[in-house]
């Protein structure tokens, strides 16, 4: 049915070629009229909705509208609804006041960022550097225009504006793109080698470590390589230069949106707060989320995930756990705790990071609730003291 539908759209704009139309044809033939009815019903009452909540705007009820597009794609059903709103927000004037852009899971994070700034009088100017030439103009997977565009929405969404000059900044978002194209992290195992000549992790780096030190400000990873996870040199390299002790904020998770929404809503209330200098209890919760990224979006996604699947092939439903829920769980928390203590020997911030929390949000694997404890620990005769600073 997706097909059907970028084809759908894609011939009725006049671009569809003949074997275009063909394959167009023989899937309409094989798609129920019931079910295509059905969901037909469906999205027309999501497209209502939206173009209800565009006259609410005009009505004064929202101030700023977002419509975030998950899992979208340049032709197909969520295309022909986007032009929908585009023309109900050219009707009404209100291109200032109704934002659309790829997104979904990571809107609460942005509009939380957005409130905040208001309430603060904040305007967060950020600074964005790429590890690619070609990375502002790599169209991601599941999204339909280019990441810079999509990154540009996102800072406009929670009240920032994009500068071009470092030193005038307030913060800085490093991001990790495609070489030449996105893969899935699954695939990062038998990537090609424009994942090493068309980008430069080595100058990223080493420029995030330029920018902390001479500016003092903070610094956010959005690791967007692949797609569903993080690419592991990537994360490697942090490791390696010693990046994680400096780093405000890190993410590589689903779509690029996604990752970068999260990144961006940590990282500009770090810069008002100042990194949360004198704050301490702040800092330790911006600390704890941010080794919860690491877990969930490197460790687990790019890892434990990918290792259980492959385990488990055959024998256990990975969207319905059923009675193999709890030993999941286990296999899980075990797996990940374990990589945490190889890949952090001397800890995060020097402190031991601890599975707090890991349950599955459904009867499934692919939606967690993942909490890391930094857990406080004393350098002599080998004891350490443990503080409980709770969820």
């Amino acid at each position: 049915m997706w097909r059907y539908a970028c084809l759908t759209d894609k011939a009725e704009r006049g671009e569809a070629d003949e074997a275009e139309r063909g394959e167009c044809a023989a899937l309409r033939r094989e798609i129920p009229d019931g079910v295509l009815a059905d969901f037909l019903a469906r999205r027309a009452v999501d497209r209502a909705v939206n173009l209800a909540c565009v006259d609410l705007v005009r009505d004064g009820v929202f101030d700023v509208l977002t419509v975030p597009k998950d899992d979208t794609a340049e032709y197909g059903y969520a295309a022909l609804d986007q032009m929908a709103i585009a023309k109900r927000v050219r009707e009404l004037r209100l291109p200032d006041r109704v934002l659309v852009y790829p997104g979904a899971d990571e809107v609460g994070s942005v509009l939380f960022a957005r409130v905040f700034n208001q309430i603060k009088n904040y305007r967060p100017r950020i600074y964005i550097r790429y590890s690619s030439v070609y990375g502002p103009f790599i169209v991601p997977r599941y999204e339909d225009r280019p990441l810079q565009e999509g990154i540009k929405a996102q800072i406009t969404s929670l009240g920032g504006v994009v500068l071009d000059a470092p030193g005038d900044s307030d913060c800085m978002l490093a991001v990790n793109s495609p070489g030449k194209h996105m893969i899935e992290s699954v695939e990062q195992y038998t990537k090609d080698l424009t994942f090493s000549t068309h980008l430069n992790l080595n100058e990223l780096f080493r420029y995030m470590h330029y920018y902390h030190e001479e500016y003092g400000r903070p610094v956010g990873l959005a690791e967007v390589s692949v797609a569903n996870g993080c690419e592991n040199d990537c994360m490697e390299l942090g490791l390696l230069t010693g990046t994680y002790d400096y780093l405000t904020a890190v993410g590589g998770w689903n779509t690029a949106q996604n990752t970068i929404g999260v990144v961006l809503a940590q990282l500009v209330i770090a810069s008002y707060y100042n990194g949360f200098c004198g704050r301490p209890e702040q800092l330790r919760r911006s600390e704890e989320f941010m080794a919860s990224r690491l877990a969930s979006d490197w460790l687990y996604q790019s890892n434990v995930l990918h290792r259980y699947l492959a385990e488990t092939a055959g024998t256990v439903d990975p969207y319905a756990l059923g009675r193999h829920y709890r030993d999941a769980v286990e296999y899980f928390r075990h797996g990940l705790q374990a990589l945490l203590d190889e890949k952090f020997t001397a800890g995060i911030r020097g402190r031991r990071p601890i599975v707090d929390t890991l349950q599955f949000q459904w009867d499934g694997i692919f939606y967690i609730r993942l909490h890391v404890r930094l857990e406080e620990v004393l350098r002599a005769e080998g004891t350490k003291e443990k503080t409980d600073t709770g969820e």
